[in-house]
């Protein structure tokens, strides 16, 4: 039994060292001894419980999209788990809880479908809440908007109540309409942006409050997600060069301009190596878009591309950045 004082990724932690040292580090063992080891099934049971209970999954997923200050171990651990023992996990658990007795594991697709391609429509029959796994949050509020809508054009002997909607109904026509945010494309971008686990040692570099590391990448995904492309991409470029320049190439050569720095830490560190193609194209673009004033905020499709992939490398780059 973990304490209650754990924090749920402590205990996530826990939780799956147990299932895996019981399953001999193999999720093969699992589906095949799941019926006949005892501590296979408890493991699983306990490991499956806790994932259903906490959400935990949803909250890394769905939640914000750089997470600091998490266990150490713990974004290798939950890749490992997510890509190797989840779906046998979920099966064996299912049928271990849930399903009657001698029942086969059940069609993943008919209990657990997984992250959606694209966000639907709620079906209000049977969703009692939000869940940004599937539902598009933009979406929703205009639903419920175009629901106030409808009351306020009722004849509503509360006036209070009328006014309440049509006031609400009048804030989110300015919000897309003069503002120029339109919220279902603000969820669709923010769900495209991959999930950081930011190492002890990048998030301690950096204070918050000030123009650090973890500030400029959030800034970044805020100026994406709004919809504000070329300020997203000098921020991507300046995330990437404050990167190298203090985890990768720790201030040799500090005043070096970001082509020669990419190029040397692509020297030092294979994996940089792997992405210099893309590091030099994020930067390309970042020059072309800051010294051309004719730039719009559109971007084409191969240049909303390159800062998607500017965005997965430079999650990458994060959590593989050398321990000083």
């Amino acid at each position: 039994m973990c304490s209650q004082r754990l924090s749920p990724s402590e205990e996530f932690l826990i939780l799956f060292n147990e299932l895996r040292r019981a399953a001999k580090y193999d999720p093969k063992k699992l589906r095949q001894f799941y019926r006949q080891s005892a501590a296979i099934r408890q493991a699983t049971d306990e490991l499956y419980t806790f994932m259903f209970r906490t959400k935990l999954e949803t909250m890394v997923e769905q939640g914000k999209r750089f997470h600091v200050g998490l266990p150490k171990r713990f974004g290798s651990d939950y890749q490992d788990y997510k890509l190797n023992w989840k779906h046998a996990v979920e099966d064996a658990g299912f049928v271990g809880l849930f399903a009657p007795d001698g029942q086969g594991p059940v069609n993943q697709s008919e209990r657990n479908p997984g992250r959606l391609p694209e966000t639907q429509r709620p079906d209000f029959e049977h969703d009692e809440n939000f869940d940004p796994r599937y539902h598009n949050a933009g979406s929703v509020i205009d639903i419920g908007l175009g629901y106030l809508a409808e009351l306020a054009d009722d004849e509503i002997e509360d006036y209070r109540l009328r006014n309440l909607c049509r006031v609400a109904v009048e804030g989110g026509d300015y919000v897309h309409q003069v503002i120029g945010i339109n919220l279902i494309k603000l969820a669709d971008r923010y769900r495209r942006i991959p999930v950081t686990f930011v190492p002890a040692h990048v998030a301690s570099t950096f204070h918050p409050g000030t123009k650090g590391l973890l500030t400029l990448l959030d800034d970044a995904v805020l100026a994406y997600v709004a919809g504000a492309s070329n300020a997203s991409i000098a921020m991507c470029r300046a995330v990437l060069e404050k990167l190298l320049k203090v985890h990768y190439r720790r201030d040799e050569l500090a005043g070096e301009d970001l082509e020669n720095l990419i190029d040397f830490c692509a020297g030092q560190f294979a994996w940089v190596a792997q992405r210099r193609k893309p590091l030099h194209g994020l930067r390309k673009l970042a020059n072309r878009t800051l010294h051309s004033p004719g730039t719009g905020t559109a971007l084409s499709a191969p240049d909303e591309e390159t800062l998607l992939a500017a965005f997965a490398n430079l999650k990458f780059l994060i959590e593989k950045a050398p321990v000083p």
